[in-house]
């Protein structure tokens, strides 16, 4: 970062972030240009100790956030600001999520696409004899905060077996769901509900996976609990939670940080058109997990470079993407941590019985050959 200290105070020069320790930052003589454009863009890449530290000291900084008053009427108008969002813009403003099925392929990629097969998939048309019902599906999906589909659509053609129920608390992306050409009750059912407020109003079955993609970060922390036990409801025991959305120290949240009086707390922050955005860290993900009885499957960043040729500049996306399980006890009032052990306890005395057979059998298989040689003898 280039920054400067006037009068005690850190006053940023740019608000892009910038690597000082990667090679696009050397002189532009000394770039070779073959070399850049063999670089690839969004490539993953290792979150060092260096650029955490620099980031960390870079947030550290940032003392000034919203009065009271502002953040309550934030609070307040949440669902309001959504609302005029997705009225305005409608169903351009976000990409259709055609990369999910990757990230959670045990989970979501039945049909076995990769990165070259995935856009011959969705751009064919869907057979009706392949596809499910709810009464005949392999499996129920539930998506919190569904926007407009960019999730939604993309894996109801990767996933011809399964139903999904979507909500969101914006009435106006619910009206463009159902008018959504791929839209058909038979495979998918959409409805409104702000689930950081109340219990999801419409009966469901025993729900197998829920998807929470870009949508828990919209919610304040203080009621990120509450709507984490609302989904733990939904869920039938063994049910997961495929979790995906911002990560502490990504190029957003710095961005925010130079641009003053976007602060609302910790790692939460104000857009220019009234809706919010939290940054998550991996600690913090499973925490709020664990102690609404979750087991944590895994839970990780995902980072990844976009580099600005034009300008010479390495900037940095974060995100963190998580399963949850919820046990198959049902017991929600049990903790994680009790669970996992337990878990691991099953499975370490699953591992010996099993060496305890093999070692017999290899004893047996000994003693046979001894008296196969004791014969030839």
């Amino acid at each position: 970062y280039q920054r400067r200290v006037r009068g005690g105070k850190v006053h940023a020069v740019t608000e892009d972030w910038v690597d000082p320790f990667y090679k696009f930052t050397e002189k532009p003589s000394v770039i070779d240009p073959e070399r850049v454009d063999d670089e690839k863009n969004w490539a993953i890449v290792e979150w060092d100790q260096a650029r955490e530290s620099v980031a960390k000291s870079v947030l550290e900084s940032e003392t000034q956030s919203l009065p009271t008053e502002e953040k309550e009427r934030y609070e307040q108008e949440a669902s309001e600001h959504w609302e005029k969002f997705y009225s305005f813009h409608k169903e351009k403003f976000f990409r259709d999520r055609t990369y999910l099925h990757l990230e959670f392929a045990e989970y979501l990629n039945p049909l076995g696409a990769d990165r070259d097969s995935t856009p011959h998939i969705l751009s064919e048309e869907s057979d009706p004899s392949t596809t499910c019902t709810l009464a005949t599906a392999s499996h129920v999906v539930l998506e919190a905060g569904c926007g407009v589909g960019n999730t939604a659509f993309p894996l109801l053609k990767l996933n011809p077996q399964k139903y999904f129920y979507v909500f969101d608390f914006s009435p106006s992306a619910i009206n463009l769901v159902k008018t959504n050409p791929l839209y058909n009750e038979s495979r998918i059912s959409a409805f409104v509900c702000d689930i950081a407020t109340q219990d999801i109003p419409v009966p469901l079955p025993p729900v197998d996976m829920v998807l929470m993609v870009f949508f828990l970060s919209a919610v304040s922390f203080e009621k990120m609990p509450g709507v984490l036990k609302r989904v733990y409801s939904c869920l039938k025991p063994g049910g997961i939670v495929l979790f995906r959305d911002y990560g502490l120290y990504d190029m957003t949240q710095m961005r925010f940080v130079f641009r003053q009086g976007r602060k609302i707390d910790d790692n939460f922050y104000l857009r220019a058109d009234g809706t919010r955005a939290y940054y998550f860290s991996v600690e913090t993900l499973s925490k709020l997990f664990e102690d609404q009885g979750y087991v944590k499957i895994r839970a990780k960043y995902d980072c990844r470079e976009l580099k600005n040729r034009k300008r010479k500049l390495s900037m940095y996306r974060v995100w963190v993407q998580g399963v949850f399980q919820k046990p198959f006890d049902g017991s929600s009032s049990s903790s994680s941590s009790t669970t996992t052990t337990t878990t691991q306890t099953t499975e370490t005395d699953t591992l010996e019985r099993l060496q305890k057979k093999k070692n017999k059998g290899k004893k047996k298989k000994k003693k046979k050959k001894k008296k196969k040689k004791s014969t030839l003898r």
